[in-house]
Parts: structure tokens; sequence; C-alpha cells
């Protein structure tokens, strides 16, 4: 049997009668909505300056956080065995609660040597852009004035977001240490990195006073199964003025 499927039925405390199928990546499989998760980018109400990662000069950083508004786990399992990435799989398909029945693949899962736990990669970027006339971010490539990495995360509940359904009231993706191969973010909840991890920030080293948008995209490689894209992309104001910064409404 499946160490997916022996996993689903420990969370679940429920039997299964066969092991779930796996879906080959790529495959060009349409998968019913109702049971995909819908991941929103939460545009952030806290941004600092700060040093960068390596100490040579300041930093916008800044909370991050995704929410799951849709109506089933993002629930992502790998098979670790050491430090090297493994492929990462996600379920398309539920029995009941906590009972995957079908996976894809999706990407991969890694050791994280800055934050001591296992990370999904490629989860989210970072970018700072200018802003038009009406305070929108410029999304050509003249707008794009820096940007992240791509950002891996440890995919976690670490908040309540909002209502979901009633069988998805308690968090249950709570560690990537303990479940190293497992992660996700329940309905109703949110991951929210903070502003002092390692990668929540912008280098500003030669970069002018001024507004700009600094935005944020969750799963910007489309590596994901969701119900709604529309809303993976979100942006802040800010304004850079002698070394501070604030969020704004408009330039």
């Amino acid at each position: 049997m499946s160490r997916y499927v022996l996993a689903a039925l420990v969370a679940a405390c429920a039997i299964a009668t066969a092991a779930p199928a796996v879906a080959s990546a790529g495959a060009g499989h349409r998968h019913d909505p109702a049971h995909l998760p819908n991941l929103v980018s939460v545009a952030p109400q806290v941004v600092v300056i700060g040093q960068a990662d390596d100490r040579s000069g300041p930093a916008l950083r800044f909370n991050y956080a995704t929410a799951n508004v849709g109506a089933a786990p993002l629930d992502i399992m790998a098979e670790v065995t050491g430090e090297e990435l493994a492929p990462a799989h996600q379920c398309v398909r539920w029995a009941a609660p906590r009972v995957c029945l079908a996976r894809e693949e999706v990407g991969g899962i890694q050791w994280h040597e800055p934050h001591g736990h296992f990370h999904f990669e490629d989860y989210a970027q970072y970018e700072l852009r200018r802003v038009d006339a009406s305070g929108r971010p410029v999304m050509d490539d003249d707008g794009l004035v820096r940007t992240s990495e791509k950002i891996s995360f440890c995919l976690i509940d670490s908040d309540k977001h909002s209502e979901a359904d009633p069988a998805y009231a308690t968090p249950f993706y709570v560690s990537c240490i303990a479940r190293a191969g497992w992660q996700g973010i329940t309905p109703g909840y949110q991951d929210i990195y903070h502003y002092g991890r390692t990668g929540q920030q912008i280098p500003l080293t030669g970069i002018d006073d001024g507004v700009y948008a600094l935005v944020f995209t969750v799963d910007p490689d489309g590596l994901l199964f969701e119900s709604d894209r529309s809303d993976n992309t979100s942006h802040a104001l800010v304004r850079i003025r002698n070394g501070t910064v604030r969020i704004v409404e408009a330039p």
C-alpha cells in the first residue's frame, strides 16, 4: 500500500481499501474544483527597512501570507529520504476530508538549511515595481526594478484566515520537521512568513527614494493545481524616503 494512503488513514482515522491513483504530471487532466485548493496572495501589513540577508546593505523586509480559500486542502507529499530534492505530489481528488484518492506531481520538497526544515520549492516570488499615475504596478519588463529569487516555503497552517467547511475547523499541517515530506494549507487557514526570516526581502542598494509597488505572486510557475489562479498575485504600495518606508494608498 502506498505511503500516501497510510498517511491519509492515520490523519483521518479512516480505512481505505485501495491505494490512491497517481496521475502523471502534465497529463492534461481537468480536476473538479471541489477537490482543489484556491491559494490567495495576501498583501502584507508589515513592511520595514532592515539589513539584507547577507548583511551587504539595507533591504525592504516584509511579512507575507498565502491563504487557502478553496474547498479542499493544499496537500503535498514527498518520499523524503535525505536532503536531496524529492518529487512532490499534490492531492487532486478526495474520498473524504483527509483521505486522498489521486495525486499529481507538482514540483519538489527539499531540506532548507537556513530555516532548518523541509520546504516546497519555488512557492512564491517577490518583485519591486514602478507604478503608473493611478498607482497601479507596471507589470511589463520596463516596470521591474528588482526581483527576489523564487522562494521556497514550509507550508503549514500558521493562523486562521476565513471561515471554511466545519470538517476543516482544526489546523492539520503544523510541522515540516515531524512530517518532513508532508505539507499543506487547510481551507480557511493561511501560511505566514515573518519579515525576519531568510528570503523575506528586496535589497535596496542602488534604488532611489520614491513610491513603488511590492508585488507578491504565489506559485509563479503554475506548478500547483488550483480551482482559481486569478487571485495569486497581490501588491502593496510603499513610499521609500530617507531610509524609512511606509505603506501608502496612492503615489
